[in-house]
């Protein structure tokens, strides 16, 4: 399987980034921070999706991206394009 190293969880209807895992790029750079809320991905609003939803928007082949519209603490939206790899489950 492949991701982009994330975990989420839902508050209040929008979609929130409860983890980011070590070794990913997202991770190394700082793109991606716990607390960033997910707007959209690939453009596609997140607001009313399920958890299973969000999951197949950002899984996909290994090697290609995929592209999260984030609102970071203080308001500011920001995109962020991350590389899918391939994810251990554990």
């Amino acid at each position: 399987m492949t991701g982009v190293g994330l975990t989420f969880k839902c508050f209040g209807g929008t979609w929130v980034v409860s983890g980011v895992k070590q070794g990913y790029e997202q991770a190394l750079s700082g793109i991606v921070n716990v607390g960033d809320a997910i707007l959209a991905v690939d453009g596609v609003p997140t607001a009313g999706m399920s958890i299973h939803d969000l999951g197949r928007a950002v899984i996909g082949e290994e090697g290609t991206t995929c592209v999260l519209t984030l609102a970071v603490r203080g308001g500011a939206r920001n995109q962020a394009s991350l590389r899918r790899t391939r994810v251990t489950l554990v």
